[in-house]
């Protein structure tokens, strides 16, 4: 462990990149092993959570050894402040969702409970939530910052590093059968998602918000989906999607450069003129 530490201190940028580089491997291990035992493919819903659950896990174990779970966000809270703005952001994102996708932004809140399959999005958009937010607005982020932060230069090339390590691997639902074009699209929109998220928890220093508002993002559309038709092309939901989240890329981007963020995501020292890894 105190090899790791001095990794971590000295050079926080392969760290942290090595720690994400180990939570996908631990996961498709994971995931692999569980399909084998029950008999049913990696790909399934089951196996890959399960997966993602363990590693994000084991990584979790390891960064509380080292103290990063405060300052990355995951044990506070955040102020009421950063609440009643996460309401807000919640229902633009929700109504941007149904406008998005389907065209409409009518939804009767009872299927939340109606049907077993609303029921089983929405456990799997929570657990989504939280091991998505954790990895990648948490340690992503937390480690990039370690290195760059000091600057606001800094903190807006972690944003958008984590941003990208976050979109890119959804470009592999292409093999999964999706067509290039939704892939493309739905690459873009992740990216600015998490561009748009990034922004949040360096502006008010706790995950909790984010994953509530990842897991409720995708659940309602999701959800909504059961019934209403979607959009065609496809790609046309993740095209106006991405015009909606850049409204709020646009005002994380003014908080950071405008804004003092949060101080626990804030390395110590002075500000440094260049990104060192």
């Amino acid at each position: 462990m105190n090899v790791v530490s001095r990794v971590a201190d000295r050079r926080p940028v392969v760290f942290t990149l090595s720690a994400w580089l180990a939570w996908i491997l631990v996961a498709g291990v994971t995931a692999t092993a569980v399909a084998v035992l029950l008999h049913v493919p990696t790909v399934s819903v089951v196996p890959q959570r399960v997966g993602s659950l363990a590693a994000t896990g084991v990584l979790l174990l390891m960064l509380g050894r080292l103290g990063w779970l405060r300052p990355m966000g995951l044990t506070t809270s955040g102020t009421w402040s950063a609440w009643v703005l996460t309401l807000l952001v919640g229902a633009y994102v929700i109504l941007a969702g149904f406008h998005s996708f389907f065209g409409e932004l009518a939804f009767d809140a009872r299927a939340l409970l109606n049907t077993r399959e609303a029921r089983a999005i929405l456990l799997n958009q929570v657990i989504v939530g939280v091991v998505e937010e954790t990895v990648f607005r948490g340690i992503l982020l937390y480690g990039l910052v370690r290195a760059w932060g000091r600057t606001r230069r800094g903190l807006m090339v972690a944003v958008v590093v984590q941003a990208a390590l976050f979109g890119l691997p959804h470009g592999l639902q292409v093999f999964a059968g999706m067509p290039l074009s939704s892939t493309l699209a739905n690459v873009a929109n992740t990216f600015v998602f998490g561009l748009w998220l990034g922004f949040l928890v360096l502006s008010i220093g706790t995950l909790w918000p984010a994953i509530l508002l990842h897991a409720v993002a995708n659940g309602a559309v999701l959800i909504k989906g059961l019934s209403s038709p979607w959009v065609e092309p496809y790609s046309l939901g993740y095209v106006r999607a991405t015009l909606f989240d850049l409204v709020l890329v646009l005002l994380g981007t003014w908080i950071v450069l405008r804004v003092r963020p949060m101080s626990s995501f804030r390395p110590p020292g002075p500000p440094s003129p260049e990104l060192d890894v």
